[in-house]
């Protein structure tokens, strides 16, 4: 049985009792069971922190594990038109240091690596990255200092951030 800490709360009552619904019920709604038990958790944890302020536990949680893979389904379709575009750009570094450019920014993590492309080979400045990308202007701009250090480390670049 799944147990919070602490006082035996409304919150930790409803938890007991309807975690395992809510697990399957997340779980249909985004397809993936460790990903589902991590917002459910997530849901009641926001219900533990509002404490006096939810009134009916099972409908706030309901409610949160709604948005929360609402939120999760609308970031995962941005990122998947973002990885189509990308995979469509033409692939015109086919020959020396290119090859190797390229092999080395493929390797960046994902966050790093859609930054970097966006940047610099669509021009998009730091406000659009984040617009597209729903991440704070400064997250852009860290993701594309992080991945650019990472190609100098290898030797792989000469543009600034």
């Amino acid at each position: 049985m799944h147990r919070l800490h602490g006082a035996d709360s409304a919150v930790e009552r409803a938890y007991r009792e309807t975690y395992d619904r809510f697990a399957r019920f997340a779980f249909l709604l985004i397809g993936d069971a460790d990903a589902a038990a991590d917002l459910v958790q997530e849901a009641f944890a926001a219900a533990l922190q509002r404490g006096s302020e939810v009134e009916d536990v099972p409908a706030y949680v309901r409610g949160a594990i709604l948005n929360m893979a609402k939120s999760r389904y609308r970031r995962n379709r941005r990122w998947e038109k973002i990885r189509r575009l990308l995979r469509e750009l033409p692939d015109d570094a086919d020959h020396g240091e290119g090859v190797a450019l390229w092999a080395s920014v493929r390797e960046l993590p994902e966050g790093q690596y859609v930054c970097l492309m966006l940047r610099f080979y669509l021009d998009y400045s730091y406000a659009q990255i984040a617009e597209a990308l729903s991440i704070s202007e400064g997250t852009a701009k860290s993701q594309v200092s992080r991945a650019v250090q990472a190609l100098r480390l290898k030797g792989m670049s000469d543009r600034d951030g």
